[in-house]
């Protein structure tokens, strides 16, 4: 007679074999996924492989060292940042490259190779060394970064290095210009050029070039969430620095010495290798609150008031919350005389974490929110008034937030004509007046900065969260930034011009306009703010 199974143990047996499972460095889990993190070299073995074979990976090289100086006018250069490679979908490789495809992960035993950060130059005049390559087998191979450049008032005596990025070029004072080390390609780029004087640059990074000499900050690095932490890793390190080493398993490259300081450049930081895969099966969320609506797997919940969004179920790898948060926007300032006009009030602050789209200020999208049963806090910012007649400056939006997660800045008031003449800060800046006013500052990552008194009576218009002021005397208002989070693509946190009182639409965080001097009337007030929420529930 055969072997019979109960139906219960061969729900077991299909579920268990439904999943990757592997062993080897340290073991995490995020959501749906297995994460495997080595710090140092070691073994990944994969035991069974699911129906999702895919291992989707990061791995970085350790970063170059930073040169030494010698003269008090010759500093030494940044080490170039480790070489990056990323498989996860919707992320970056390093120099400029897109994603990788995933590894198939096959039954065995899989190599994996740490890299350590290069050695900082040796005082005096000698470059940095460059970093150890980093690999999953001869599957994924990262090369180290390259060494910053040594330098010397007479001429660089320790060129910079070739690498995953390049390290910096040193100074060499009283000598032609010299170019940084290239970096290599889909993984990093190269490292700064010396242009004069003793300041040496800074080494290339993961996300861009080095800077040239004039300032010596390393390149930018390139943020994963791999391990569902968003981290920044593999920069450049900097050229004429405090000599602060790579961190450890970032791929950073150590900085340049002082010049006339009597010490060694600083040390790279060493490499990482991190694996994932998927380990359990995508759930879906549920919520309450709002205005909801349905774009094809999605559910969208509108605020346009303050409120409550209920999460009743959390999903796990289904794309977490997606959020386009607005402030209100700043109100106009009024004018006084026929030749005195109000500024533009600025646009509510503007954060969004839809894929593909910006949040304000040029940034990028950020990361969703990982959904969490509980009630989450909406609060819808209210448009600032305009200034009455005459000369006053208005108010500024108030802040809109997504409970304490997210939280973005009201736009800030325009100036008032021949007084307070100067736009307030805020999430975008309002705009600046007669006479000499200044623009509005900006907050990071949220819009931009008010536009700047020119001449004559005319005002500016306020910071948008795509842009800042432009057009004649800079009166016209900053652009704002498209979203499609509820399936209609539409343009918000738009500046208020400073050529009328028009108010900011309402749920937009517009800012409102600035009054003219010819008419006795107040500042456009700035649009309401709005929250908007988008998962997929099926």
């Amino acid at each position: 007679m055969g072997l019979m199974l109960a139906p219960q143990l061969i729900s077991v047996l299909n579920v268990s074999s439904a999943y990757t499972i592997a062993t080897g460095g340290t073991i995490t889990t995020d959501e749906i996924y297995t994460v495997h993190t080595f710090t140092s070299s070691g073994t990944f073995t994969v035991t069974s492989v699911g129906v999702d074979p895919n291992l989707e990976y990061l791995v970085i090289a350790g970063g170059g060292g930073g040169g030494a100086g010698l003269a008090s006018n010759s500093n030494g250069a940044g080490g170039g940042a480790g070489g990056y490679r990323c498989s996860v979908t919707g992320e970056n490789s390093g120099g400029g490259a897109s994603a990788e495809t995933p590894i198939v992960a096959t039954v065995k035993s899989y190599t994996i190779s740490v890299g350590a950060g290069g050695a900082g130059g040796i005082y005096s005049s000698n470059g940095g060394s460059g970093g150890g390559a980093s690999s999953i087998d001869a599957t994924v191979v990262t090369v180290g970064g390259g060494g910053g450049a040594g330098s010397d008032s007479g001429g660089p005596s320790g060129p910079a290095s070739t690498g995953g990025s390049g390290g910096g070029a040193g100074a060499i004072n009283g000598n032609p210009p010299n170019n940084g080390a290239a970096g290599t390609a889909n993984e990093g780029y190269a490292g700064g050029n010396y242009i004069s004087g003793g300041l040496a640059a800074g080494g290339g990074g993961a996300g861009s070039v080095g800077t040239n000499s004039s300032s010596g900050a390393g390149g930018s690095g390139v943020s994963s969430s791999i391990n569902g932490t968003p981290t920044t890793r593999a920069l450049g390190g900097k050229g004429n620095s405090t000599l602060n080493p790579g961190g450890a398993n970032t791929g950073t490259g150590g900085d340049g010495s002082v010049a006339g300081v009597v010490t060694n450049g600083a040390a790279g930081g060493s490499g990482i290798v991190i694996i994932r895969y998927v380990s359990s099966p995508v759930t879906y969320t549920a919520a309450t609150g709002g205005t909801i609506t349905t774009d094809g797997d999605y559910k969208v919940h509108t605020f346009t008031t303050s409120g409550t969004f209920t999460v009743t179920t959390a999903g796990a790898g289904s794309g977490g919350l997606k959020y386009l948060v607005i402030a209100g926007g700043g109100g106009g300032g009024s004018g006084l005389s026929g030749n005195s006009n109000g500024g533009g009030g600025g646009a509510g602050g503007y954060r969004c974490s839809v894929t593909g789209e910006n949040s304000g200020g040029g940034a990028s999208a950020e990361a969703p929110l990982i959904p969490i049963v509980q009630a989450y806090t909406i609060t819808i910012g209210a448009g600032g008034a305009g200034g009455a007649y005459s000369s006053n400056r208005g108010s500024s939006g108030t802040a809109s937030s997504l409970d304490v997660d997210v939280v973005t800045f009201g736009g800030g008031s325009g100036g008032g004509g021949n007084g307070s003449s100067s736009g307030a800060a805020g999430g975008s800046g309002g705009g600046g007046t007669y006479i000499g006013g200044a623009g509005g500052a900006r907050t990071a990552n949220e819009g931009y900065v008010g536009g700047a008194y020119v001449t004559g009576g005319q005002g500016a218009g306020g910071g948008g969260a795509g842009g800042t002021a432009t057009g004649t005397n800079n009166g016209t208002g900053g652009v704002g930034v498209s979203s499609s989070i509820d399936a209609t693509p539409t343009t918000r946190a738009v500046g208020g011009s400073a050529t009328g009182t028009a108010a900011g639409t309402a749920n937009t965080g517009n800012g409102g306009g600035g009054a003219t001097g010819a008419s006795t009337a107040t500042g456009g007030v700035g649009g309401s703010g709005v929250v908007i929420i988008r998962y997929k529930f099926q």
